[in-house]
């Protein structure tokens, strides 16, 4: 068993002495795997989208090693990003295009 999962006591199970595991909430559940997994795209972005405000909490980067002007550049860009302004790239969009280039450079 999971050690961070807890057994509970499954009192109206017709077998009377069931139990079933619970995720400690937070978890990512089979449940929720499910769940996700059966949204339509618009949901997903929805998600997507839910899932970055709640990453972008700015706790997770040291900034203060950074000179202000660069972290000014990298807010301008991050902002340009989010307002839909700059246009962004697939990682498999980006390794198409280094292969691309790799094989016309005779680097492959």
């Amino acid at each position: 068993m999971n050690p961070q999962t807890t057994t509970v006591p499954v009192t109206d199970s017709p077998r009377g002495n069931a139990a079933a595991q619970v995720a400690p909430e937070g978890d990512l559940t089979p449940e929720l795997i499910e769940r996700v997994s059966k949204l339509s795209r618009d949901g997903l972005i929805e998600l997507s989208e839910l899932i970055d405000d709640n990453l972008d909490d700015g706790e997770s980067l040291d900034m203060s090693a950074i000179p202000q002007p660069s972290r000014e550049e990298i807010q301008r860009r991050i902002d340009a990003i989010r307002r839909g302004e700059t246009k962004t790239y697939t990682v498999e969009e980006t390794l198409a295009y280094l292969r691309s280039r790799a094989w016309r450079d005779g680097q492959s």
